[in-house]
């Protein structure tokens, strides 16, 4: 100001100049010439008063100045919250004091808090890589960040006083949260998509007055485009991981099936035993198999393993009618050490600890005895165990399968065994159906067996497919188990590489025993070596008829060749 005064000369018209000159800026001052008197002088009504009222400080200020020639500067309290600030400006030409001039300005400690806030507020609004959006009740779009241009491709200046219905209808970002809140006048949280091809996630807050209304919608929009590609490519890697688990499932059956001793079928009740298996496979839920013996029970415990999340942890087997009574429990549960006299001096864990994180099989479960079972009942209730001997609990973590040939509920009715065991251990029934209800089973059960034989024993050998139809007329009593020894008996006895149905009749069925070719005869003279000599001719009767040389008769018998032409001479047989 001082430097800025340098260049009038003081006098009337100068004193109008400054005076519109000062007032234009709408500066409060008073011009004091160098008597102190006011020539010029711009108040606002509250200053004027504080200036009236304040004249002691004016004085000091101007006596300061016009003494000194030097500017000087002087704030007054006027409340816990204001201050009369005065600064007064020699005024002199040709080095000589000719006005001071006094500025006024009243600051207010409130106001400046709310004016570093709303520069702070500015800063942030301005500089947040978010956009953050604020339109009124009625949705004209009152404030908008710059970074609108980046996420809308549109200026500021070109969104600012605009209504967002507008601009939601002209597809600048679609939906509007805005409408949303308005509508809603709630807090809403959505996916909004914009016409630069961007996702953002947009949180919409309401401004409510005193009647309840929407006065402010705040919005805070923040571009996850590339998270939500993410989160789509995340999903369809999802998708894709269970279609190929799916497949591998798929492609493990069908590798299981033509494995030794695993599961071979074709017949829809097994389809739909294997379909019910993958299903309750992943859970789990105890599984209680039923079946006459040599369905297979077995092979479907393993196949619940094998499908389960306990693929790669232990699967053990325990056959419970095989263990003694009085070795069952430690051989389950295990023992500590000097429990039993000659036993492990260490003690032992026990079938259940060894099968820890994996899966137990509880074979022949009904074999067990009706004191062991409420021991068992606890373990699968609190899945822990107490070795024979010890007082400590053991935690364990294992899954149960058991296997039955026999009538449950008859035996529970017998009190053989235990009720609540039995619905405990029957969370998943699996009931496997007998050979002679699954016909069409036997065809590729031949077939597989043949296979393996041909593979172990180099050879290369097949059943004729009328020998296969006969077969198949069998009810299998003993089932899988019955089959699996007949087909190996006929491929061992067999000359040919083809099994006919005339060599196979002989090994089925009791309908079929007339046919084997020869019968005992027993004499009325008991004499025991006319009897075996009798018996001896016969086999060597029906062996000759069936081949054509002494090698093969030899080999069908287990004796040596030189033998067999001893037998031949001997009761005067020859070979058709």
């Amino acid at each position: 100001m001082e430097e800025f005064l340098d260049d009038f000369t003081f006098g009337s018209d100068y004193v109008y100049k400054l005076n519109d000159l000062l007032n234009a800026f709408q500066i409060p001052y008073v011009l004091f010439d160098s008597k102190q008197k006011i020539q010029l002088m711009y108040l606002t009504d509250s200053l004027s008063d504080y200036f009236s009222s304040e004249k002691r400080s004016t004085d000091e200020v101007f006596n300061y100045v016009s003494t000194n020639e030097e500017p000087y500067s002087k704030t007054i309290s006027l409340n816990s919250a204001s201050q009369l600030h005065m600064k007064g400006i020699p005024v002199k030409v040709s080095n000589k004091l000719i006005a001071v001039i006094i500025i006024f300005n009243i600051t207010n400690s409130m106001y400046d808090e709310y004016h570093n806030m709303e520069i702070d507020l500015k800063t942030i609004f301005e500089s947040s890589y978010d956009v953050l959006f604020v339109s009124d009740g009625n949705g004209k779009v009152l404030r908008v960040s710059s970074a609108c241009e980046r996420l809308w491709g549109i200026k500021q200046s070109n969104i600012l006083k605009r209504n967002v219905f507008d601009l939601e209808t002209e597809g600048v970002f679609s939906p509007s949260v805005t409408r949303l809140v308005i509508e809603q006048k709630k807090k809403i949280s959505i996916l909004q998509k914009t016409c630069t091809g961007k996702t953002l996630l947009v949180l919409g807050t309401p401004v409510l007055d005193e009647s309840g209304r929407v006065a402010r919608v705040i919005n805070a929009s923040r571009d996850v485009t590339e998270i939500h590609q993410l989160l789509d490519e995340l999903t369809e890697t999802r998708h894709l991981l269970e279609h190929y688990q799916d497949e591998i499932l798929n492609l493990k059956s069908q590798k299981q099936s033509f494995k030794l001793n695993k599961l071979v079928y074709q017949s829809e009740e097994m389809v739909q035993i294997v379909e019910q298996v993958r299903t309750i496979s992943p859970y789990e839920t105890p599984v209680l198999i039923t079946g006459e013996s040599g369905v297979g029970k077995e092979i479907i415990a393993s196949l619940i393993h094998d499908w389960s999340y306990r693929s790669n942890q232990p699967f053990i087997k325990v056959n419970c009618g095989a263990i003694p009574e009085t070795l069952l429990e430690s051989e389950l549960f295990g023992y500590e050490k000097g429990t039993f006299t000659g036993a492990n001096k260490e003690g032992k864990d026990g079938l259940f600890f060894a099968a820890n994180n994996g899966t137990i099989l509880l074979d022949e479960i009904t074999e067990m005895p009706v004191s062991l079972q409420v021991k068992l009942l606890r373990v699968l209730q609190e899945q822990e165990i107490l070795p024979v001997g010890s007082t400590k609990l053991k935690k364990i973590n294992v899954r149960v399968i058991s296997t039955t040939n026999r009538e449950m509920k008859s035996l529970i009715e017998q009190k053989e065994f235990r009720e609540d065991l039995y619905y405990r251990l029957n969370g998943m029934p699996v009931e496997v159906p007998p050979l002679r209800n699954r016909k069409a089973d036997i065809r590729a059960l031949i077939n597989y067996f043949t296979e393996e034989f041909n593979h172990y024993y180099g050879k290369n050998k097949l059943f004729a497919e009328d020998a296969i139809a006969e077969m198949m007329k069998s009810d299998w009593k003993g089932n899988v188990r019955e089959l699996k020894n007949i087909v190996d008996r006929m491929l061992i006895l067999s000359s040919d590489n083809l099994v006919e149905k005339s060599f196979a009749i002989q090994f089925i069925g009791s309908d079929q025993k007339s046919s084997q070719g020869f019968h005992f005869e027993i004499l009325q003279d008991l004499d025991l070596y006319k009897v075996l000599s009798n018996v001896e001719k016969q086999i060597i009767e029906y062996t000759a008829s069936k081949y054509n040389t002494t090698t093969e008769m030899a080999r069908s018998l287990h004796i040596n060749q030189s033998t067999v032409s001893k037998k031949l001479k001997k009761y005067n047989i020859r070979i058709k």
